[in-house]
């Protein structure tokens, strides 16, 4: 980083173009690391440096470390005394270009970075596998949060996000945000691996026996395999009647649903989702079903 800090700071531009692309985006650290990682920028010197006075300046910031990088994109290029003028702004742009394409590439990095330490810090908290959303502003309010952590993520723990909690941490311009409902005390949390809950291993044990009524995907395939469970409030005790290693919530979360959809991704990471209704059930997976509908006509064109 450049210790001078000018009105026209490439830093700063290569931030506010990061921020232009990534705000609204939402997914899973590994997501949202592919979408950073696809990131390009289409710089333009005129629009950034229009004066001729601001060429010292960038000069004076960046000429030092990105003058043979301008060199090279130049090539050979050939000017006359008369074109001192032009020649001059064609080396500074160069300069801004070379130096702002390596800062754009620094930032994405030290951004993809960011988001695993920060999803690792939402899995802590939440025991997920979570969800991030990415910001220009907070999306809670930053002074309404319960406490900060020593990675300066801000914490709602107390339910006051509509009965949820959350954490957001902000990367440069950006916020990054998980927010879930908190388990009943009497739901367990997996641990670190592949599940979330104890009831969720639960329930993909009892999945391996068959007793799915569709499915759809292949891990091997397409990275992602789903299925669903029909008729939870009689499928699981027609499976395991008394359900003695759950404890009573998580019976009741498991009796009370309608049925569950399944989720295992390509690092073998499940996720269970339990439905209330039969239409709310049915519309998640005619939405899954067309889904990779779509994607096997794409393959046939």
């Amino acid at each position: 980083m450049h210790s001078m800090k000018r009105t026209h700071d490439l830093e700063q531009h290569a931030n506010d173009r990061i921020s232009e692309q990534l705000s609204g985006e939402t997914g899973t650290a590994e997501d949202l690391t592919v979408t950073v990682e696809r990131l390009e920028h289409d710089f333009d010197f005129d629009s950034y440096a229009p004066y001729t006075s601001q060429e010292v300046d960038i000069l004076s910031d960046y000429e030092s470390d990105y003058w043979q990088d301008a060199k090279d994109l130049l090539g050979d290029t050939q000017y006359t005394a008369d074109d001192w003028a032009t020649a001059k702004r064609a080396y500074v742009a160069a300069i801004a270009y070379t130096a702002f394409s390596s800062i754009f590439e620094q930032v994405k990095t030290e951004l993809t970075e960011a988001i695993e330490e920060f999803s690792s810090d939402a899995t802590d908290l939440s025991g997920l596998v979570p969800e991030i959303s990415v910001s220009a502003t907070c999306p809670h309010g930053w002074a309404a949060h319960n406490r900060e952590d020593e990675n300066g993520n801000c914490i709602w723990e107390s339910k006051q996000l509509d009965g949820c909690n959350g954490i957001s941490r902000q990367i440069g311009e950006l916020w990054l945000t998980h927010t879930w409902t908190p388990k009943p005390s009497g739901i367990r949390p997996y641990g670190p691996g592949k599940f979330s809950t104890i009831l969720d291993s639960y329930v993909y044990s009892v999945s391996l026996d068959g007793v799915c009524d569709e499915e759809e995907g292949s891990v091997s395939e397409c990275g992602e395999w789903y299925g669903v469970m029909r008729n939870g409030r009689t499928i699981f005790r027609d499976h395991d009647p008394m359900l003695e290693t759950l404890t009573p919530e998580e019976q009741e979360q498991l009796t009370s649903s309608a049925g569950v959809i399944l989720r295992e991704d390509s690092n073998g990471f499940v996720s269970v989702t339990y439905y209330d209704t039969d239409e709310s059930l049915e519309l998640a997976w005619s939405q899954i079903v067309d889904q990779f509908s779509d994607g096997e006509e794409e393959e046939g064109l």
